[in-house]
C-alpha cells in the first residue's frame, strides 16, 4: 500500500466516531476491497486467521444449525452467512451498506441466504430466528447506551424464546473504542437488559499485535509468527483487557 493509502486509513480511524456508523463509509469501502477485507482488514493473512477463529468459536458454542433460522446482522461481505449456509441453516442477512450487500451477493451467495439492506434499527421482521450473529456491528452503529438498548431491543424481538445471540464487537471505553465509548462490562449489562442471560465470553485478538497486522498487506511469513506471538503474549498475561475484540454467547430469557 502507498503512504497516501496508509494516510487515508489512519485519518479515517481518527474519524470514526463521525464516519463509521454512516453508509457512504461501507459503500466505499466495499467499492475499494475485495474478498475478506470488505469487512475486516487490509491484510488478508490475517482476516483468514480471524475468520477461522470466528467460525470455530461460533460452531462451537452452537452445535449442528441444520434446518435452523440465522439472522445475520451487519452481514458485511456475507462470510458468516456463507458459513452458515453451508452448514445447513436458513439465513437472512442485513447490512445498511448497498454496495456491500451487491458485492456479498456475488461472494458469498448461497441458495440459503436472503441478502436484506438495512441496519439494525430497521430490523423489522415477521420471522423469528434460532441464531442472531452479529459481528462488529453493534460498536459502530451505536452512538451510546440508548441507541446500544435499542438495537438490542430489536434483536431480542426477532428471536425465538429459546433463541441464542452471538456478538463479537470491540467493546472498549477510551483509545480503543469505534463510535460506541463503552466498556466490556457496561456492554455485557446492556445485552443483559435486553432480555438475555450471557452463558460465555472470551477475549479475541491480542490488541498491539492487531494494530501492527491489520492496516498493511503484510507477507504471511511476517503475519502469522506475530499473531501467535500475540496469542501467547495473551495467555502469559491473562486475558482481561487484552482482547481487541470480546466474544459473547447468550441465550433469550422466557418473557415474563
Amino acid at each position: 500500500m502507498k503512504a497516501a493509502g496508509l494516510y487515508h486509513m489512519v485519518r479515517n480511524r481518527l474519524d470514526r466516531r463521525r464516519i463509521y456508523s454512516k453508509s457512504d463509509y461501507w459503500d466505499a469501502k466495499a467499492r475499494e476491497y475485495d474478498g475478506l477485507s470488505v469487512s475486516l482488514w487490509t491484510n488478508d493473512h490475517l482476516n483468514q486467521i480471524y475468520h477461522g477463529e470466528h467460525t470455530a468459536l461460533f460452531d462451537d458454542h452452537t452445535g449442528s444449525v441444520a434446518g435452523k433460522k440465522v439472522l445475520d446482522i451487519g452481514c458485511g461481505i456475507g462470510r458468516m452467512s456463507k458459513h452458515f449456509a453451508e452448514r445447513g441453516a436458513t439465513v437472512q442477512a442485513w447490512d445498511f451498506s448497498a454496495d456491500t450487500i451487491e458485492k456479498a451477493k456475488r461472494f458469498s451467495g448461497h441458495a440459503n441466504i436472503d441478502f436484506r439492506c438495512g441496519s439494525v434499527f430497521d430490523l423489522d421482521t415477521d420471522e423469528l430466528f434460532n441464531v442472531a450473529v452479529v459481528c462488529g456491528v453493534l460498536t459502530v452503529a451505536c452512538s451510546g447506551n440508548d441507541e446500544l438498548a435499542q438495537a438490542l431491543q430489536r434483536i431480542r424481538a426477532a428471536l425465538k424464546d429459546d433463541g441464542e445471540l452471538l456478538l463479537i464487537e470491540p467493546a472498549h471505553a477510551g483509545f480503543l473504542s469505534r463510535v460506541l465509548d463503552l466498556d466490556f462490562r457496561a456492554f455485557k449489562q446492556a445485552v443483559r437488559d435486553a432480555g438475555f442471560s450471557i452463558e460465555d465470553t472470551r477475549e479475541l485478538h491480542f490488541w498491539p499485535t492487531r494494530l501492527v497486522l491489520s492496516y498493511l498487506p503484510m507477507p504471511k511469513r511476517f503475519t502469522v509468527p506475530v499473531y501467535r506471538s500475540g496469542s501467547v503474549a495473551m495467555r502469559v498475561l491473562g486475558e482481561h483487557g487484552w482482547g481487541d475484540y470480546k466474544f459473547i454467547h447468550a441465550r433469550c430469557l422466557a418473557a415474563s
